[in-house]
């Protein structure tokens, strides 16, 4: 079997036989790493020290980026070549292996193109369902039970994620409840696992395993990200979905609509996914211990065909008929059975910003979650006996789902919809609140009378015969001299006879110049008796009209 080693372009021998390929692009500089070994070093608050400074060193280190080709390299050497690489050190558990039943020889494949380390040892690992920790100023490769059996504290401020409000307390058992849900959640103790979580002085305390405790920390950079989007008022809030841990994920989740041409008649899956892949460019991995589990292989014949459609509507083509599914994990799209998908949720953060709760009408943010539950996947949901769960996160308010990636969409597509509903709903309305106001009252000649403002002395704010001449000038020129026709200025007001057209773009000039009030009575004006036209004319009450075929 041919087992070189690539480096970049230079032929690496490693001191065993020969070693498969692995090829890697340029590592980080220096400088990089320990920026982000000081970034890492700030995410909790262990207190400083030797072993938290090799905590974040080796975290930096897992974030450096490669081209990784392995073809059955025996654990050991994966295990060597990553410290040669990453430069740091990188041990096996063989204790903890051996009374497992693993071997430091368990055969690794893997075939991942800019990733990072972090991901590919998700990758490597979850085949072989083993973990890592770090203990000891190393990264240790160990088993999932030795893992829980050596829990590691740690401690997180939650600062903005709960504020300074009277109910942070009751904020805080939201977010510990909400990460019980979607962070591990098998783990905890309050479901018989060995890890735990509390919350005292604004602070969180977690035991949990190494691992959970990278993907917590993503968890609550997600949230922070959140509501600091809210905090800036950014218009587009709405649709800046969070997808907890996808931080890395951005190219492929490009690539899911990258359009893409297939036609596959009974070809094996696993040649149909490496054809996709190199149409896509991006990592497409096949979750082979999910398929060994469910008594497949990666020789399962396809038949579909795909006309320029979006991969991730190819991919649902394709694995659909095989009672498989997809999802993004990790830096790749992950083959794999629809049970292994559903113990394996995303979650992700939609804000609400701009769907607000209906108070008044039961909890808030109930029937939202209710016609969410009604109208998508209504089987699949925790209520009901399914796997997912949701609830809403406020101030600011943020819908939180736990779900595979399919049912995750169609939330986000609910939600989109719900928005332009509201969108298109709010500018009718206003639309015909408009058109209300812009349309003039029917046209017969209308003789209105416009009693002028008056100020706090009883003086008038403008005389009758200087408003007159410009009502003529401004308001439609050349109608004034039409038959019946009449704009006269009398003792501080205006008499008009016009059409009801006319007679609103009157009213609306006198408005503008602060000269007349629709209100009754004759706001602001003082010591303003009875008797006039009609009872409302000359002496008291703002508008007199009557329309012209009535006298």
């Amino acid at each position: 079997m041919n087992r070189a080693v690539r480096f970049s372009c230079v032929w690496l021998l490693l001191p065993f036989c020969c070693c498969p390929a692995i090829r890697l692009d340029a590592q980080e500089p220096a400088s990089e790493v320990e920026k982000s070994a000081a970034d890492v070093a700030g995410t909790d608050s262990a207190p400083p020290g030797r072993s938290t400074a090799a905590r974040a060193r080796i975290l930096a280190a897992l974030d450096q980026r490669g081209n990784w080709d392995f073809t059955e390299l025996p654990l050991a050497e994966v295990a060597e070549f990553l410290s040669d690489f990453l430069k740091i050190e990188v041990l096996l558990d063989q204790r903890a292996l051996e009374d497992g039943g693993w071997s430091v020889d368990e055969p690794v494949t893997a075939r991942l193109s800019q990733v990072k380390a972090r991901s590919l040892l998700r990758h490597v690992l979850h085949e072989l369902d083993l973990t890592w920790t770090i203990r000891d100023e190393a990264l240790v490769i160990t088993t999932v039970e030795a893992a829980q059996a050596r829990l590691v504290r740690r401690v997180y401020p939650l600062g903005e994620l709960i504020g300074r409000h009277d109910d942070a307390g009751e904020r805080a058992e939201k977010l510990m409840e909400l990460i019980r849900y979607t962070v591990a959640p098998d783990s905890w103790d309050d479901v018989g696992g060995p890890a735990a979580i509390e919350e005292v002085y604004g602070l969180l305390v977690v035991a949990q395993t190494e691992q959970v405790h990278n993907e917590l920390r993503r968890w609550l950079d997600g949230f922070r990200r959140v509501i600091r989007q809210h905090a800036d008022g950014s218009s587009d809030i709405a649709r800046r979905e969070v997808i907890l841990g996808a931080e890395d994920d951005a190219q492929v989740l490009a690539a899911l609509d990258v359009k893409v041409e297939l036609d596959a008649i009974e070809t094996p899956l696993a040649d149909v996914v490496e054809f996709l892949a190199d149409v896509a460019k991006v990592n497409i991995v096949m979750d082979r211990r999910a398929l060994n589990d469910a008594g497949l292989d990666t020789g399962l014949p396809v038949t579909a065909r795909s006309a320029g459609l979006p991969l991730s509507v190819t991919l649902d083509r394709v694995l659909r008929p095989l009672d498989l599914t997809w999802q993004v994990r990790d830096e790749v799209l992950l083959i794999t059975t629809r049970e292994a998908a559903e113990a394996a949720l995303e979650t992700r953060l939609f804000p609400l910003h701009d769907l607000p709760a209906e108070e008044g009408r039961g909890e808030p943010y109930e029937r939202l979650l209710s016609a969410i539950r009604s109208t998508v996947e209504v089987d699949s949901w925790d209520t009901v006996g399914g796997p997912g769960w949701m609830d809403v996160l406020r101030a600011p308010p943020v819908l939180v789902v736990s779900h595979h990636g399919a049912v995750q969409r169609e939330v986000g597509e609910l939600l989109d919809q719900m928005r332009a509903a509201r969108r298109a709903a709010a500018a009718n309305a206003e639309s015909a609140v408009g058109a209300a106001a812009a349309v003039p009252p029917a046209d017969p000649l209308q003789l209105r009378v416009y009693r002028l403002l008056r100020d706090e002395t009883g003086s008038l704010v403008l005389r009758a015969e200087d408003v007159e001449p410009l009502v003529r000038k401004l308001v439609e020129p050349d109608s004034w001299t039409g038959d019946g026709v009449v704009l006269q200025a009398v003792d501080g007001a205006l008499i008009v006879r016009h059409r009801g057209a006319v007679q609103w773009q009157v009213r609306k000039l006198l408005g503008q110049l602060q000269a007349w009030s629709d209100l009754p009575g004759g706001l602001n004006q003082p010591g303003a008796g009875g008797g006039g036209f009609g009872g409302g004319g000359l002496g008291g009450g703002g508008l007199f009209s009557v329309p012209a075929n009535q006298r």
